[in-house]
């Protein structure tokens, strides 16, 4: 855990990269752009289930959608008789 780290809501495609830093003793994030004053934050938890945003990051994305209009809340499954 990382107190507020984990107050940021969550956006994809990913803005803000996050590590720590052995040298600083530190958790950093780094925007991947420039800020405007009072800009929110964000951070991504990636790409998942519904299931598993829910499980591991206490949340679900509506209308869960990739920019090619696939939805990662459904697995293809194939099978051979």
């Amino acid at each position: 855990m990382v107190p507020f780290s984990d107050m940021l809501n969550h956006y994809r495609p990913i803005e803000t990269p996050w590590t720590f830093e052995d040298s600083k003793d530190a958790f950093t994030i780094t925007s991947l752009s420039a800020m405007l004053p009072q800009q929110q934050v964000m951070d991504s938890c990636g790409k998942k289930f519904n299931s598993l945003f829910f499980l591991f990051c206490g949340f679900v994305v509506e209308n869960n959608r990739e920019e090619d209009g696939s939805c990662p809340n459904t697995l293809q499954v194939s099978f051979q008789i």
